[in-house]
Order: C-alpha cells, then sequence, then structure tokens
C-alpha cells in the first residue's frame, strides 16, 4: 500500500482525493478497504468501508456521510483512493488506511524486495526508516533501523544480521524498500514499515510467505555409503538447499530399523538427549556455528562396530519437514 507521506493541503468547501494504491496494481475488488480518521479516539472513527464489493457505510461518522466515495472502477486497477467532497474544517487532521493486501510469495533462500515507497516521490534520505516484525511479542522485533543518514541496527533481531539493506541511491526518490536476502522460513509473517519525520509519521504493513523449495527434497546427503575404520571419527554431511539456517529447527539424527533409534536430538536451540541410544552417550555433536548457514552434519567419535548401518537426518521447521537417509560401513581396526 503506497500513500502519501506529505500532509495535502485544501480549502474549505472545495473536493479533494486522498491517495492510496496497492504495489503492484493487483485488483482491489474483492478485498476490504477501510478508510478511517487515526487521529480519533473510541470507535467512531469510520470514514468510509467497502467490502463484499460494495459499500457498507452504516457506522461511518455521521459528518462524513454523502461525502465520500470511491474510485470503483479503479479499484481493479489497484487504486483505493477516497473522494472526500465539500471540505469541512473539521476534516483537518491524518488519515489511515486498513486492508488486506495481497502476500509477498518467496522460496527459501531466495532473495526478496518488501516495496514501500512515499507518495508523492519526496525525499526520505533525511526521515527515519524502521522496519519491523508486526505481530511479535517482546520487544525484539526491530528488522532494519535507518536513521539519521545511516544504518543503525543494533538492535536487530540476530536472525536478520547480515541479511537486511535499504537501497541508499533510491531513498531520495522516496523509495524505502527492504531488500532481505536469503529468505528463512522464519521469516514467514507480517512486517510493519514505519516512516517518521518531525512529528509527521505513517506505517503500512505487508506479509510474507515463505514456502520451502519448491521441489520440498531440501536435505541433501551423500548417496554413496560413508566407510571408516573402526576408532575413527566420522563427520556425517547432511545439509540444507538452499542453505538457509537451520538454528531454530528441529534436526534429529536417528538409526533405521531399530527399536531404540535417537542418535542426537537438537531442539530449541540446544542438544535434547534424554533419549539417545546409551551406545552413542558423549560421542556425537553437531556444528553449532555452521547451523546458521544450513549445516546439520553430525560428528561421529570412536566408530564402533555397531554403528554400522543406516542413519536418518530428519529436520523440522513447523509444518515443514524433511528427511534424508545415508549409510556407514565400519571396518575393523587398521
Amino acid at each position: 500500500v503506497v500513500g502519501p507521506a506529505a500532509p495535502l493541503v485544501a480549502v474549505a468547501g472545495e473536493d479533494l482525493v486522498l491517495p492510496c494504491s496497492l504495489q503492484p496494481n493487483i485488483s482491489a475488488e474483492g478485498m476490504m478497504v477501510e478508510w478511517s480518521r487515526s487521529d480519533h479516539t473510541g470507535s467512531d472513527t469510520l470514514v468510509h468501508l467497502y467490502e463484499d464489493y460494495e459499500d457498507r457505510n452504516g457506522d461511518q461518522m455521521e459528518s462524513y456521510r454523502q461525502r465520500t466515495a470511491l474510485f470503483k472502477e479503479e479499484l481493479k486497477k489497484g487504486n483505493t483512493s477516497l473522494k472526500l467532497s465539500a471540505l469541512q474544517t473539521s476534516d483537518d487532521g491524518a488519515y489511515k488506511l486498513v486492508g488486506p493486501v495481497a502476500p509477498l510469495i518467496a522460496v527459501a533462500g531466495e532473495d526478496l524486495v518488501l516495496p514501500c515507497s512515499l507518495q508523492p516521490n519526496i525525499s526520505a534520505e533525511g526521515m527515519m526508516v524502521e522496519w519491523s516484525r508486526s505481530g511479535h511479542t517482546g520487544s525484539d522485533t526491530l528488522v532494519h533501523l535507518y536513521e539519521d543518514y545511516e544504518d543503525r541496527n543494533e538492535e536487530q533481531m540476530e536472525s536478520y544480521r547480515g541479511r537486511t539493506a535499504l537501497f541508499k541511491e533510491e531513498l531520495k526518490k522516496g523509495n524505502v524498500s527492504l531488500k532481505l536476502s536469503a529468505l528463512q522460513p522464519s521469516d514467514d509473517g507480517a512486517y510493519q514499515c514505519f516512516i517518521r519525520y518531525g512529528s509527521q509519521y505513517d506505517d503500512v504493513t505487508l506479509y510474507v510467505k515463505v514456502k520451502g523449495k519448491k521441489n520440498h527434497n531440501f536435505i541433501v546427503v551423500p548417496a554413496a555409503p560413508l566407510v571408516a575404520v573402526a576408532g575413527e571419527d566420522l563427520v556425517l554431511p547432511c545439509s540444507l538447499q538452499p542453505n538457509i539456517s537451520a538454528k531454530d529447527m528441529i534436526v534429529e539424527w536417528s538409526r533405521l530399523h531399530e527399536t531404540d533409534t535417537l542418535v542426537h536430538l537438537y531442539e530449541d536451540y540446544k542438544d535434547r538427549n534424554g533419549d539417545q541410544m546409551e551406545s552413542y552417550r558423549g560421542r556425537t555433536a553437531l556444528f553449532k556455528e555452521e547451523l546458521k548457514k544450513g549445516n546439520a552434519s553430525l560428528k561421529l567419535s570412536a566408530l564402533q562396530p555397531s554403528d554400522d548401518g543406516a542413519y536418518k537426518c530428519f529436520i523440522r521447521y513447523r509444518s515443514q519437514y524433511d528427511d534424508a537417509t545415508l549409510y556407514v560401513e565400519v571396518k575393523g581396526e587398521k
């Protein structure tokens, strides 16, 4: 959603168009479009409501009755501007647009641009631009902050470090879009773009939907058996493709065709090996620093003949999961 950041100035008695449009210009005919007074308190804030393909102004503020209209033919072009007729001095103030916007859909591992711009295209170089996660609880919500002509990301969420950027050369054109690199499943959700200059401010919310890799087989392990000698250490390779972070995922290594199967479990940012097979205690480890690169390989120390066989690497994040099987062949000591 794009709308003007600078105030619209008009004369009482005239008509005024309050610009607002979707970017990209997708149809808004099937959407809910609500114009309201954001500087009013209480429930009496409705200026104009369009829902289910028609105006629904039963709860409209009395002072706006018969003075508001959308451009119905323009809705299919993403134009949700409001015409306000016969301006009154009481119309003075700020307006806020509330309505669903189609989510941005991208694949994990890819880069994504979250569009946000000022209309008219005035410079945002001297403004504060803040991108944050909308709907998150707690204080840890900052995705990217630009203030006083530079990025200020000391309080940025850990999972976004090194992955966000504004288009600095575009700020002077009013473009405050955010580039988000190497998408992770945890990036899924709502984002707020907030802009402030002096006492003027505005914000919009957009939605990101992150899908797993298109073929959904995103775990890669070697096809050929791993051959090693008893007593040696062995790394069982397993990685995510694309190389998205696995730090906040469940990583479970297990033995196939065994009754007691757990080899190693990582969940909620730490190892949880209470139910680990006795024969593996003290002999397994993930490469914790490599998890953020999508590397979920397992180091198996002091190989035993009983380690011979099939292993499953299982990775899950919320409703997305995948697994792959690899084989280990242990030879007698040299």
